[in-house]
Parts: structure tokens; C-alpha cells; sequence
């Protein structure tokens, strides 16, 4: 029951399907577990000449307008990991990239970034082009009427989803055309381009269909629904429009499926970085980290999500294309230090170390989790040294290191850690452990809950980590019956939005301070969060959970009727941390 419910909470994040079909002779068909190569060709690296300049394009929609609830945190952030790993390579300037995200991601931005790169690149050049975010599938609207199924593909941008949601049909289709761009676009825009060797990634991601069943996956109703073909499309027919002499088509999955996560993304970084360079030779191309992401994609998609896949390829270049030269990262940093609670104004050492395969210098970059964040100095590779932090008020603070070494390579997993702060409270109920994507919805036709037996008198925090996309108020009960309409205390805060990596479980903890709460020793009381957000499938507030029963005293409850009636779930948790005295 728990998975099915849970797909109701990442339905937002799933990217949909990929595909391959043979284009030509000299083509890499990768489809399911099926490898096949033109040896001739495929195992020759073309020699880039003294004229050889690298252009990139990076455009990652991590927002749009009005519509916090579409919003793709994690796009920005890959557009940041890949300019710092192709800057890294002595192939790429910094005024050779450029980076379009936020609310600059609009379709005349995006067209006039093709603009530039066509004034600058010309045919002794090779570029890469990287998008990210919600992937359409609508009905032609004009020429050139192209598709066997009437249909086109379109990429998003800022503006699409204000322009799409619209009451008439109509006015949605008039919306999509003129704010998103089409595949034929899209095409047309790479035809400009005068290069030798041109290298496309699409992370591009549509909702499912509207349901009033919440067992099933949803997104808000809208109009949508009568013309949008199924989602396991979109990526397959668009990037197979965008095939072409001369072109490498990267893509997460195969026909007829979905995508969970940015795994193939993360390991394709991972492969410029030169984690793919199998002959050695320094050099990593477009083909090397494709062999390199989509085994560990299949991998840790079929460990790590609800939907398991197979990556694919078009490849119509003549060789392989070179992308970076190879510039591993340090290895993700280990900590020596054992410490889980602290007190306020206090200094905390942290003794951590990492490895650079080249024996390069190294430094940190540290995120604390209260707002604060710094570069540590450069060390020795494999050198202990000791970082120093105090947190200044009580909470619960995730934090994250990083290690970079001296050349800007970064490893892209950090080493994550928690640690609990006390001042005048003490810390009497805690939940700590987390399931890799367990969240639920926090909303008021969704609301969810955590029993508890306290060991205390008296209740004066609670703290729940919430992944936020919208600055809602969320609201904390405690009750003493779960479907008690008075509650024994209440608190709201208003949570803005989470920053960082929700893939990776990098998120932060939200405090409620409860005025002292008088409360019964070993009696069953209820924690209760809620939004004033109607869920209809968006993702705006998300409450980390474990799927395992891992906390004794209570379990995990939630509501699809505003309360009225709740469903048990003995064997899970939310994660949770109760101040008392």
C-alpha cells in the first residue's frame, strides 16, 4: 500500500521515457540490456585540430512562474555541476558557456542563446547542449505537419505553465506554442549550427494524468488532460525529431518508460570528469560516459526509485565525440568525528579527510544548515584536518561537505550529517532515519501525522525536516486523539523554498516552537502537520519518512478527507525530534 502511495508523491519528479531506433549504420543502438557497436567506427576518437573551439549551452528550468509546485530544483543545480566540469578541461572557456536557469528561461532567452552560439561557433567546433524540465506532448498546431501521430514534442520554460493553464482549450494550445519550444524548433535551431560535432541531453519531464483516485498519480486538472498524450512519449519521439549527421542524442531511459531521479545525469557528470576514460588516454567522450551512466543509472534506479532504467543513445557522429579531458574528483569525504548533539554557542570540531586520485590539493566546501556555508583552505590529498562550526539557536541541522580539488573538480555526492542543538530544552522523542525517496504530501485534503509516547512533562519543540517548493505556512498540532478537532497546542511557520539537492536527500529542518506543553509520561499523543494547499499531485511540501518501523512508541498516520478518517501505518515513521523538559 506504501509504494502505491507513494508514487503520489514523486510523480512530479519523474522524467519520462527515451527511446532508440536505428538511424544509420554508424549508429549506437543501446535499448534494455543490449549493447551493440559499429567497431570500425565507434572505436576511433576523432583528432581535434588547432581551430577546435567548445561552445556550450546549458539551460536548466528550475522555475516557473506562479507555479511553484512545477519547479525543478535539481535542474539548476546540474546546470551548475556540468559548467564546473567542462571548465575543469582545458577544451572550455568560461565565455564559451552559457547558462540560462531561473526566470531567464524563457523561450525568447533560450532562442537567442542558439543565436550566439550560431554567430560563434563555425564547422571546425564542437558543442554541447544540455536542457532541463517539464517535457509536453501536444497536438500539431502549425506547419510543418511533420508527425505520423499529428503530435509534437515541447520544452517548457518559465512561462509555460502561467500560459497553460488556461480554461479553454484553445487558449492553453495558443499558451504552449508561443512560451515553450517545440521539437521542430528545436530542430531547426540545430540545423543553424555549423560544428562538427554537436552533443544533446534532454532531462524533460511531464505529470501524469488527472485522477480523483489518490491512489493514482496526479496533477492539478486542467485542460491538459483532453490533448496530452502519455508521458512515456514525449522524450522518445522529440529527441528521435532531433537526430542528425553529426549529432549524440543522451538520454535517461528507453521507449516506453519513465525516469526517477537525475541518476543518469549525475553519473554522466561523473564520466566528463574522467570516471569514464576506460583507455586511458585523458580524453572523455559523449560515447565513454554514456557506457558509464547507464549501467549505474539501471543500477541505483532499480536500488534507489519506483521505476528502473535503461538509458539510450542516437549516435550519428563519425568517431567519438571528445567532450573534456579527464579530471577525476576527490573521493566523497569520510569523518572521523562521532557527534550527534550540541549546544548552543558552542565551537564543534570535525575531523574529515579525502583522496585525490592525482594526489591533488585539496579544500571543502562546507553547507552547515543554518544559513551558513565556506570554503575550507587547500589541504593535502589524504590529509585529516579538523573543520570548526557553532550553531547559534536550537534545531535540528543537516550539513553537507563536499570536496573539490585544486583544479575546481568537484565530487557531486557530499558527506552528509545531523546534528542536534540544545539550549534551555532538553531532547526527549527521536526519529531520525530516513528511506531514500519516502516523503509524504503535506497539505489540507492530505494531512499526515506521527504518534508518539513522550518521557518528559513537558513539550516546548518540535522539529519535522521538510522539503519545501513554496513558501506556504505549514502548521504543527499536537492532540491527544488523532481525530480530536481541538488540538492541545498549536504552531505554524512558513517554510521557504528548499534550496539544494531533494534527490539526494538535502534538505532542512523546520522548528515549531510549542508554548510548554503539560503532557502525560508514556501516553500516546499525535503530531499533526497540514497546509492550507489543496493537493491535486504538486509537490510543495514534502515530509521525509522511513518505511521501516523504526521508532517503537508510535507510527506513521495520514488522511486523504481532511482529517476525517486516518489510515495506521504501523510499519513506518516519519522522522521527527520532540524538545522537552
Amino acid at each position: 500500500m506504501k509504494k502505491m502511495f507513494q508514487l503520489i508523491v514523486i510523480i512530479n519528479l519523474v522524467l519520462t521515457g527515451f527511446g532508440t531506433t536505428a538511424i544509420s549504420n554508424s549508429m549506437i543502438k543501446i535499448n534494455s540490456n543490449v549493447i551493440t557497436y559499429n567497431e570500425e567506427i565507434n572505436s576511433k576518437v576523432l583528432t581535434n585540430n588547432e581551430n577546435t573551439e567548445y561552445w556550450g549551452l546549458l539551460i536548466g528550468v528550475n522555475e516557473y512562474y506562479n507555479y511553484p509546485e512545477d519547479s525543478f530544483i535539481e535542474m539548476k543545480l546540474v546546470v551548475e555541476r556540468l559548467y564546473n566540469t567542462l571548465i575543469c578541461s582545458d577544451f572550455w572557456q568560461e565565455d564559451h558557456i552559457k547558462i540560462i536557469t531561473g526566470k531567464n528561461a524563457t523561450r525568447k532567452n533560450i532562442i537567442d542563446a542558439f543565436k550566439w552560439l550560431e554567430i560563434n561557433e563555425d564547422k571546425d567546433d564542437i558543442c554541447f547542449i544540455f536542457y532541463g524540465g517539464h517535457g509536453i506532448i501536444s497536438i500539431e498546431l502549425f506547419p510543418p505537419f511533420d508527425e505520423d501521430d499529428r503530435h509534437d514534442g515541447y520544452l517548457s520554460t518559465y512561462w509555460t505553465s502561467q500560459y497553460c493553464s488556461k480554461p479553454l482549450l484553445l487558449l492553453n494550445l495558443l499558451g504552449l506554442y508561443i512560451t515553450s519550444i517545440s521539437d521542430d524548433k528545436f530542430n531547426k535551431l540545430l540545423s543553424k549550427l555549423d560544428s562538427k560535432g554537436i552533443c544533446v541531453a534532454i532531462l524533460a519531464c511531464q505529470g501524469g494524468e488527472f485522477d480523483d483516485s489518490p491512489r493514482k498519480p496526479l496533477t492539478r486538472p486542467s485542460i491538459f488532460e483532453n490533448f496530452f498524450m502519455e508521458n512515456k512519449q514525449f522524450s522518445y519521439d522529440f529527441c528521435e525529431d532531433l537526430t542528425d549527421s553529426g549529432r549524440v542524442i543522451l538520454m535517461p531511459c528507453k521507449e516506453d518508460e519513465g525516469v526517477d531521479g537525475t541518476w543518469f545525469i549525475d553519473f554522466l557528470i561523473q564520466g566528463f570528469q574522467g570516471f569514464s576514460d576506460v583507455n586511458n588516454d585523458d580524453l572523455c567522450t559523449a560515447e565513454e560516459a554514456f557506457n558509464y551512466s547507464a549501467p549505474l543509472t539501471t543500477e541505483y534506479s532499480s536500488k534507489y526509485a519506483f521505476l528502473t532504467n535503461y538509458p539510450s543513445i542516437f549516435d550519428d557522429y563519425p568517431g567519438e565525440l571528445v567532450i573534456t579531458q579527464s579530471e577525476l574528483p576527490p573521493s566523497i569525504p569520510e569523518s572521523f568525528t562521532n557527534l550527534s548533539t550540541g549546544e548552543v554557542g558552542k565551537a564543534y570540531n570535525f575531523k574529515i579527510r579525502s583522496e585525490d586520485p592525482d594526489n591533488d590539493l585539496i579544500r571543502y566546501y562546507i553547507e552547515w544548515g543554518d544559513g551558513t556555508y565556506e570554503y575550507s583552505d587547500f589541504h593535502q590529498s589524504n590529509e585529516i584536518i579538523n573543520l570548526s562550526h557553532s550553531w547559534e539557536k536550537e534545531g535540528v541541522f543537516n550539513f553537507y561537505i563536499y570536496s573539490e580539488d585544486i583544479h575546481g573538480s568537484r565530487n557531486i555526492f557530499p558527506y552528509k550529517d545531523l546534528i542536534m542543538i540544545t539550549d534551555e530544552n532538553e531532547i526527549d522523542q527521536i526519529q531520525l532515519n530516513e528511506s531514500y525517496y519516502s516523503f509524504y504530501p503535506v497539505c489540507d485534503n492530505i494531512q499526515v501525522g506521527q504518534s508518539f509516547k513522550p518521557q518528559m512533562n513537558y513539550i516546548s519543540k518540535v522539529a519535522v525536516p521538510i522539503f519545501s517548493r513554496a513558501n506556504d505556512p505549514v502548521y504543527l498540532y499536537i492532540k491527544k486523539n488523532i481525530d480530536d478537532e481541538e488540538s492541545l497546542a498549536e504552531a505554524y511557520i512558513s517554510i521557504p523554498p528548499t534550496n539544494n539537492d531533494f534527490s539526494k536527500g538535502v534538505y532542512n529542518w523546520a522548528v515549531f516552537d510549542i508554548p510548554s506543553l503539560y503532557v502525560n509520561i508514556n501516553e500516546t499523543y499525535y503530531i499533526v502537520c497540514k497546509t492550507d494547499f489543496f493537493w491535486q499531485g504538486q509537490q510543495r511540501n514534502l515530509w521525509a519518512s522511513n518505511d521501516e518501523d523504526v521508532y517503537q512508541y508510535g507510527s506513521l498516520l495520514y488522511s486523504t478527507d481532511y482529517g476525517e478518517n486516518w489510515n495506521n501505518c504501523l510499519n513506518e515513521d516519519f522522522c521527527f525530534v520532540i524538545y522537552g523538559k
